[in-house]
């Protein structure tokens, strides 16, 4: 069972540099960015309403973060990327499982009990999928993975792993289930809004555990990476179906 355990020890960390850089931006990623689009898209006559603009407005939030990871944090990732073996793929698919197997206990245990909430973002996803599938399954598989991981597991979890790996842990999962439940504030209850950042902890568990494992942030982008391409996939096939059923 040691492969369940992962090692702190030679886990690559971002830079000081690229850290202070990390968390200054780590503010505008989580409020300041989205807060702007919200506002200046519709005053220069784009409202967020109709799809289209919408969808934009995703693409332009999700273009500008991967960009600004990519320059930040160009030597860690470089880096990290030639270190990155074979063998650790392996670890990632471990991590898909375990994140595959809580995740059916969570949905099973809100099932059984009859709480399963409405989770906007999602709601969102499969909306914006449906309409630009191409579009979309590149900001959700290869965009939002890095820009995510560099900020979550860059900036939050790696620089504690070596001393203090909890609270990256803590850190991490908070803001990450955070980030992804935050636009339904004011929309659901407490309590709706509580249920649906608890579905997100499981996956902010393990891309930290994939981080660790192999001492790589490109653990977590590559499990990041598959998760949400998987998940694309099933909606993608779900949508396909649903529009066959339709024709007869």
């Amino acid at each position: 069972m040691s492969w369940m355990f992962p090692r702190s020890s030679g886990i690559h960390a971002p830079e000081t540099r690229e850290w202070i850089l990390g968390a200054l931006y780590l503010p505008v990623f989580l409020f300041f960015l989205n807060f702007a689009i919200l506002t200046y898209f519709p005053a220069l006559g784009f409202p967020l309403t109709e799809p289209r603009n919408y969808f934009f407005a995703n693409l332009l939030y999700m273009t500008v973060n991967f960009a600004v990871m990519l320059l930040i944090f160009r030597r860690t990732l470089w880096q990290s990327l030639r270190e990155f073996e074979g063998k650790m793929l392996l670890s990632v698919l471990i991590g898909f499982g375990m994140c595959y197997g809580a995740n059916l206990v969570l949905t099973t245990a809100y099932t059984v009990l009859d709480i399963m909430p409405e989770n906007y973002n999602q709601e969102a996803v499969n909306s914006l999928l449906g309409g630009y599938p191409l579009a979309m399954t590149l900001c959700t598989v290869v965009l939002a993975p890095l820009a995510e991981e560099c900020l979550f597991r860059g900036v939050l979890f790696t620089p504690f792993c070596k001393k203090c790996p909890w609270v990256g842990y803590v850190l991490s999962v908070l803001l990450f289930s955070g980030i992804h439940v935050v636009n339904a504030i004011g929309i659901q209850s407490p309590v709706e809004l509580i249920l649906c950042f608890v579905q997100y902890v499981p996956l902010s568990l393990f891309l930290c555990w994939a981080c660790q494992k192999t001492r790589s942030i490109w653990g977590s982008i590559t499990l990041h990476a598959l998760i949400n391409g998987i998940s694309c996939l099933f909606m993608l096939l779900d949508s396909a179906a649903g529009q066959a059923g339709g024709l007869f």
